[in-house]
């Protein structure tokens, strides 16, 4: 096969390229997923909630906000801010109180624009640019916008990323020509993995975002063995092609080695319940696969094609203390040994103690002065409309919540006169039975004039007098009621009508985005984090009254509550991912060695990288993004290992002529550039990546990533090759 390739060189590359060019076409066609939400497993409560919400409520979206923040914004021109921000396209409402501190604070004032269109439509960024075209450098005008994350990297960030992973090239190659053959090699790789994105149906912003660096970091070492043997096949006097197919040969078995364990780490991220891990998983694993294929079909004719140029750019490289390694190692041998059986035990008696978040809201300046509004649903039987108006009674009340809304506790409740009056004003139908009242004449107040109507209402509807009436009843016997009586139908007149109708399309609207066929709506606005021990207090005590009381089924939905539902889960899931993981590398290694107790060692090693990082971020005083934890599980368990491997390889072909001591100098010598290049490319790119999201979700995991292979490379470099030597007899026994 080989051979084959060698001899079909050219032909190969010009196939490759035309597929590269038709993949990247299709590259601006591949749809971006924005909802995380859609990702949800089928059997999560909240998915099925918000399944039978747009059921439903088709119409009803969920509500999406920008917050706008003016500082030392004049007192008489904040009205007119509040009425130009309403009258832009696209905006449902703004909220804004004259004096309230929810609002106006230490010379700032806020403003919430609310959209039902999703941040990253056109429409919202018409809001966003109408926006800046009337306040851009207007009273430190700034603004935010909710939940709203980066579409891709800034050229800029890409740019420097791919300048600095080439720096570490050209400082670890031999020939100046050589990283530009693996960038090419694997560019392509990258190119046509985005553009079969496109066949997947639709890729979450978070593999959007951060696969092709990831794909291009984790596959950079397959070019750099296959260039190691071609170098290795030259120096024993082969010609060139000859000197390729040897290479290609000889590769073929640890390049896949090392991409097998990487692939098998990714898909086991598939067997998350939050689909978003299957979603990133598929896409890397492709990758990795895509640029296992391009570096044996592409890399033959690239090198064989610049092999002048290749020998003409020769330059020293940096020469390392494998000697002062390998002699450390051997000496320190059962020291090494014991550290590390003492670290494991440390390790996973500390990771416990890292706290797990699954929110990762973007902090803001404007957090600094006002609270961000948390919006809480709760979908429930329509049977349980009465206990649900208790439930948001008794949720109102809680500190952080302003208000708790169902159908049943506000609207559509029975009021009397005086309470009547007070929630017309606060929904600004102030004038609803103002000019009726008037027509009538009576001789007595409005309020009891309308105490009056109200009683009449009750009676024509088999009820006590007092007892109270809803709005929709009144409005309906007014119009249908008195207003067929001749009595009383001179004093409506069409404006009247008129204006009680358009009353009733209101109510009906209001009742709609509530009521639904089967279930109803009780929407709680709170100012509580998304995430915080008060928040998962409140979601607790929420879905405990949900339980004793509703009838029927019931759904949480919200950031919130879906943080909460994860919460309860995240323990199984993090145990199941890394014991698969574990288990699928673990099978790998085992192929590769036929090893049992060597297979062991090496997986205990990776895993002990991982807990390690977990415990420096919780040292470190931060909490740890659940997503970051098994991302950091499985892609560094899967990528990493591969190092062990290469320098195990080493050490266990070094044994069969030389000393222990001997062979793991040997192994030093032949592993360390390998390694500490292809380790160096993810720590420098990942640590970049995490600087340039504005998400700090996408951050912490690129920089979570980052200390995973520090960690990973330096128990691999400075602890396997010592237990290695304490452990021979056993490594090498079959």
């Amino acid at each position: 096969m080989a051979e084959f390739i060698v001899r079909n060189r050219s032909r190969i590359l010009v196939g490759m390229v035309i597929l590269g060019i038709i993949c990247a076409c299709l590259i601006p066609m591949v749809k971006i997923n924005y909802d995380m939400t859609a990702y949800l497993p089928g059997s999560s409560p909240m998915k099925q909630g918000i399944d039978i919400m747009k059921e439903e409520f088709g119409g009803l979206s969920m509500d999406n906000t920008v917050r706008v923040m003016f500082t030392d914004l004049p007192e008489d021109e904040k009205e007119t801010v509040h009425e130009t921000l309403i009258g832009i396209e696209n905006v449902s409402s703004v909220d804004y109180i004259s004096g309230s501190e929810d609002y106006n604070k230490d010379g700032r004032t806020l403003y919430i624009i609310h959209s039902s269109y999703d941040f990253h439509s056109r429409e919202m960024k018409g809001i966003v640019s109408e926006l800046l075209s009337h306040y851009k450098n207007y009273c430190g005008m700034i603004y935010h916008l909710d939940s709203s994350t980066t579409d891709s990297l800034p050229l800029g960030i890409v740019i420097a990323a791919l300048v600095i992973i080439l720096a570490v090239l050209f400082i670890m190659s031999p020939s100046y020509m050589e990283p530009l053959l693996y960038m090419a090699a694997i560019g392509l790789a990258v190119a046509i993995n985005a553009g079969t994105n496109f066949f997947l149906g639709s890729v979450s912003m978070t593999t959007h975002s951060i696969g092709a660096l990831l794909q291009l970091v984790l596959s950079m070492d397959y070019s750099v063995m296959v260039m190691e043997q071609y170098r290795q096949a030259k120096a024993e006097g082969m010609d060139n092609q000859k000197a390729m197919a040897s290479a290609l040969s000889l590769s073929f078995r640890p390049v896949l080695g090392s991409s097998v364990t990487t692939i098998a780490g990714l898909l086991m991220l598939a067997f998350m319940s939050f689909r978003i891990g299957a979603d990133l998983g598929i896409v890397l694993a492709k990758g990795v696969l895509i640029s296992l294929f391009c570096v044996f079909t592409v890399m033959p004719s690239l090198v064989l094609a610049s092999d002048s140029l290749i020998t003409k750019s020769r330059k020293p490289v940096p020469r390392f203390p494998a000697g002062t390694l390998g002699g450390f190692s051997w000496h320190f041998r059962k020291g090494i040994l014991l550290f590390f059986v003492l670290l494991l035990a440390v390790v996973l008696y500390l990771k416990g103690n890292t706290e797990i978040t699954y929110t990762m809201p973007t902090p803001t300046e404007i957090d600094r002065y006002f609270s961000k509004v948390n919006q809480v649903v709760v979908l429930y039987s329509n049977e349980d409309e009465e206990k649900a108006a208790e439930i948001a009674e008794t949720a109102g009340k809680t500190e952080g919540v302003r208000s708790a809304i169902t159908w049943e506790g506000t609207i559509g409740r029975p009021y009397t006169a005086e309470e009547l009056t007070g929630m017309l004003s606060s929904f600004g139908m102030d004038g609803a039975f103002e000019g009726f009242l008037e027509e009538m004449s009576l001789p007595i107040s409005e309020e009891d004039a309308l105490g009056m109507l109200m009683d009449m209402c009750s009676l024509a509807n088999g009820k006590e007098r007092g007892s109270g009436v809803t709005i929709t009843e009144l409005l309906d016997y007014i119009l249908n009621g008195l207003g067929e009586n001749p009595i009383y139908a001179s004093f409506l007149t069409d404006d009247m009508r008129g204006t009680i109708e358009g009353f009733q399309d209101m109510l009906n609207e209001a009742e709609g985005s509530l009521v639904g066929k089967e279930h109803s709506l009780m929407a709680i606005t709170t100012v509580l984090p998304d995430e915080s021990p008060d928040t998962m207090r409140f979601i607790q005590e929420l879905d405990e009254s949900c339980r004793e009381n509703f009838t029927g089924d019931y759904y949480l939905i919200g950031s919130s509550p879906m943080a909460y539902e994860m919460s309860k889960t995240f323990q199984e899931e993090l145990d199941r991912i890394s014991i698969l993981t574990a288990a699928a590398v673990f099978a790998v290694v085992l192929l590769t060695f036929r090893k049992l107790f060597l297979s062991i060692v090496l997986v205990a090693l990776i895993q002990t990288a991982v807990y390690i990082t977990v415990v420096v971020m919780g040292l470190q005083g931060q909490s740890m993004y659940y997503l970051a934890f098994l991302m950091v599980q499985s892609i560094l368990m899967g990528a990493t290992i591969d190092y062990a491997i290469v320098f195990t390889n080493y050490y266990r072909e070094g044994r069969k002529l030389e000393s222990i001591r001997d062979a793991a100098v040997s192994a030093y010598r032949n592993s360390f550039r390998t390694i500490l290049t292809s380790g160096l490319i993810i720590v420098i790119a990942t640590i970049i990546l995490g600087y340039a999201f504005e998400d700090p979700s996408i951050g912490q995991i690129c920089h979570t990533i980052a200390k995973g292979t520090i960690a990973a490379l330096i128990l691999i470099i400075f602890v396997l090759p010592g237990m290695l030597c304490a452990l021979d007899r056993l490594i090498l026994e079959r």
